[in-house]
C-alpha cells in the first residue's frame, strides 16, 4: 500500500500508529524503570532543609542557656521523629519532671514508654551484663568500671593524677576477676564485700577474722577451680595476698578511698538497689530492651538524686554504647542525654561517635553551655581541650539562645568566616554629601566613601542572643542556628537557621 500524505485518512492512519507504538513504548520502559523509593524520615528545620535519621548518626549538640526552648523545640522534634520510626531510645533524666515530657511524647506518637526509677519493678544489673551479656567478657566490665573511676577522680579534681586512677582502675580490675573467676558472678554487692574484706596488713593473712572473710573464701575458691598452672590464678592471689597487703598504708588508702567511692554510689541510697541483682517480684532490664525498639527512661534525675543517679545513667550510657556496637548494624537506635556535661566521657565518647554511623546509634547530648561542660570535665586546660574534642565529634550543631559570651563567641568562630565588602564613609560637618555622584563621579564630592573586602564571621556572637525562645509570645517557634559538618544548605552556606515548633 502506497500511503499518500496528502490524504488525511492515511494521516491519521499513520499518526494512530505513531501513537500506539509511543504508548507501547512507554508502557515498556515504565515497566524496567524501578519503583521509586518512599522518602527517607527526616526531620525538617525549615521549609528548605530537613536531617535525615542517617545523618543524625553522626552527633547532635542541642545547646542553649535555660528557658531557651533546646528541650522543647529541637529535643522534642527529633525524640518525636524516632518515636514515629519505631527506633530504640534511652531516655537520661536530668529533672523531676522529664518524665512527664517523655511520656507525653510517647503518648502522642502511640508507642510504650519503659520507666526504670524508683517504684518499677526493674532492675539493672550492669556488672553482671558486661560480664555475661552478649558480647561480654572480664575486659568489658574493667572497661566500664575504669571510665567510672575516671568519672570519680575528675569530679574530685584528681582527674590529672593518673597513678591514682590507674592504681584504682587495676585494683578494681583484679577484684572482679577473682569473682567471676571464682564464683561466676560479680555483682555490685558481690564486688563491695570483696573489697572490704581485703587484707590491709600481711599479718591479718593469718586471723581468724580475714581467714572467714568473703575475700579469702574467693580465694580458696579459685584454688578450687582453676589449674594449678593457669597464670592468672598466681597473678590473683600474689595481688591480694602479697602485693596489696605490703603496699604503703597512704596508698591503700587513697586507692580504697576511690574505689569504695564509685561502689558506695550504688551500695546506699534510695537508688542504690536499682543496680543489684533483680530478685523474686523484680524484672532484669537491659540494653537488649533498647535494641529490639523499646523507648526506656532512666527515671534518676541527676539534678535531684546527685552522684548516685549521674553514676547510674552514666553505666546504661556506655552500656547501651557496646551493646549497639557488638550488634553491628541494625534498625537506628538513640541514647538523649539531657544535661549531657554530667554524664560526658571525653574519651570513651569520642571513640563510639567514630564508629556510630555504621552502628546505627543516634547520640543525642543537651547542654546549657561551654563553661559548664568544661567545669564538669574538671576545668583547666585539658578539661577545654577535651570538651572542644567533644563538641567537635558532634557533627549536628543546633544552637539556641545562649546569654553565655564564651560559648556565642565559641559558636560564632566555629560557624566560619567569609569575605564581606565594608564602606567606609567621611563627611565634613555642616557640607551636604551626595553619595552617588560620589561612587559614580558625577560631580565634585565634598565627602569621600571607600570600599574594602575583609574576612568577618558569617554569624555573629550577638545573633545567638537574639533567637526566639517559644511559648505564646513567639507563636510556640523555637529558632536555632543549625550546622552541620561537610553539609551546605538550601542557602549556599553551612549553616542555616532552624524552626522548631512546641507541642501544646
Amino acid at each position: 500500500m502506497i500511503i499518500d500524505p496528502t490524504n488525511p485518512f492515511h494521516a491519521g492512519a499513520v499518526g494512530l500508529g505513531v501513537g500506539a507504538v509511543a504508548c507501547l513504548c512507554k508502557k515498556l520502559f515504565a515497566a524496567k524503570r524501578p519503583k521509586a523509593r518512599p522518602p527517607a524520615p527526616m526531620l525538617w528545620i525549615n521549609d528548605r532543609d530537613a536531617i535525615s535519621i542517617s545523618e543524625l548518626t553522626e552527633g547532635v549538640l542541642i545547646t542553649g542557656s535555660t528557658g531557651s526552648g533546646k528541650t522543647s523545640g529541637p529535643l522534642q522534634a527529633i525524640n518525636d521523629l524516632l518515636l514515629r520510626e519505631d527506633a530504640g531510645i534511652l531516655q537520661c533524666t536530668a529533672k523531676s519532671d522529664d518524665i512527664d515530657f517523655y511520656r507525653r511524647a510517647a503518648e502522642r506518637c502511640s508507642r510504650k514508654l519503659v520507666r526504670f526509677g524508683l517504684g518499677s519493678p526493674y532492675r539493672f544489673d550492669f556488672l553482671n551484663y558486661a560480664l555475661s551479656g552478649p558480647g561480654g567478657s572480664v575486659a568489658d566490665a574493667v572497661s566500664l568500671m575504669r571510665e567510672l573511676v575516671g568519672m570519680q577522680t575528675r569530679g574530685e579534681g584528681g582527674g590529672d593524677n593518673k597513678f591514682w586512677d590507674d592504681a584504682s582502675a587495676r585494683h578494681l580490675e583484679l577484684s572482679v576477676s577473682a569473682l567471676w573467676r571464682a564464683w561466676g558472678r560479680a555483682g555490685v554487692p558481690d564486688l563491695y564485700r570483696f573489697v572490704t574484706s581485703c587484707p590491709q596488713q600481711e599479718s591479718a593473712l593469718k586471723s581468724p577474722k580475714w581467714l572467714s572473710g568473703f575475700c579469702a573464701q574467693t580465694l580458696v575458691r579459685l584454688n578450687e577451680v582453676m589449674r594449678r598452672d593457669d597464670v592468672e590464678r598466681d597473678i590473683l592471689e600474689d595481688y591480694f595476698t602479697s602485693e596489696w597487703p605490703e603496699l604503703s598504708d597512704k596508698t591503700k588508702s587513697v586507692i580504697h578511698t576511690i574505689t569504695l567511692g564509685i561502689l558506695s554510689k550504688f551500695m546506699t541510697g534510695p537508688l542504690a538497689h536499682l543496680v543489684w541483682p533483680a530478685k523474686e517480684g523484680e524484672i532484669s532490664l537491659t540494653p537488649e530492651a533498647v535494641l529490639n525498639g523499646e523507648a526506656v527512661c532512666i527515671d534518676c534525675p541527676t539534678l535531684v538524686y546527685g552522684e548516685p543517679a549521674r553514676m547510674i545513667q552514666a553505666v546504661w550510657k556506655m552500656s547501651m554504647q557496646r551493646s549497639a556496637l557488638r550488634r553491628g548494624r541494625g534498625k537506628p537506635v538513640a541514647i538523649i542525654s539531657d544535661e549531657a556535661h554530667l554524664t560526658a566521657l571525653p574519651g570513651n565518647d569520642s571513640k563510639i561517635q567514630a564508629v556510630c554511623r555504621s552502628a546505627g546509634l543516634i547520640q543525642v547530648n543537651v547542654i546549657q553551655n561551654i563553661p559548664l561542660l568544661v567545669s564538669a570535665l574538671g576545668g583547666g586546660a585539658k578539661a577545654q581541650q577535651e570538651a572542644e574534642a567533644w563538641i567537635a565529634n558532634l557533627q549536628t550543631k543546633i544552637i539556641c539562645a545562649n546569654g553565655c559570651k564564651t560559648t556565642n563567641a565559641f559558636f560564632s568562630q566555629l560557624l566560619g568566616e567569609s569575605k564581606q565588602l565594608l564602606l567606609s564613609t567621611s563627611n565634613p560637618q555642616g557640607n551636604t554629601y551626595d553619595l552617588v555622584g560620589d561612587l559614580l563621579g558625577l560631580e565634585e564630592p565634598q565627602g569621600s566613601v571607600s570600599a574594602s573586602q575583609h574576612w568577618r564571621v558569617e554569624v555573629e556572637a550577638s545573633e545567638f542572643t537574639r533567637q526566639r525562645k517559644g511559648g505564646p509570645q513567639n507563636d510556640m517557634v523555637v529558632t536555632a542556628i543549625v550546622s552541620m559538618g561537610g553539609r551546605r544548605f538550601a542557602n549556599g552556606k553551612a549553616w542555616t537557621r532552624g524552626f522548631f515548633h512546641q507541642r501544646r
